[in-house]
């Protein structure tokens, strides 16, 4: 007789040897804040993404943007790297994740 998926039994991960995937954070970010940019500033010379420590930030558009929030480690390389200050790390709040 055939099996189909729907027919087997739901695979178990840890009895299976196979780790869950992990849920995703309480934060976006561990230190609670993140980078935003202020576009009409910005001249893309993306200094910011060249010197963040986590390779969180991207060019796109000829501006920089955060791919990847969660790598972030608000070390704030990237607003200090600026030469317009076009970079700022914000708070993240409750309202606005």
């Amino acid at each position: 007789m055939e099996q189909t998926a729907s027919s087997l039994p739901p695979v178990d991960g840890a009895a299976s040897g196979v780790p869950p995937l992990p849920g995703p954070p309480a934060d976006l970010s561990l230190c609670g804040e993140l980078p935003v940019l202020e576009p009409r500033r910005c001249t893309g010379c993306a200094l910011c993404v060249a010197i963040c420590p986590a390779q969180c930030l991207a060019v796109a558009g000829g501006l920089p943007w955060l791919p990847r929030p969660l790598d972030c480690v608000a070390c704030a390389a990237c607003a200090l790297m600026c030469p317009t200050q076009a970079i700022t790390l914000r708070p993240l709040s409750a309202e606005h994740p």
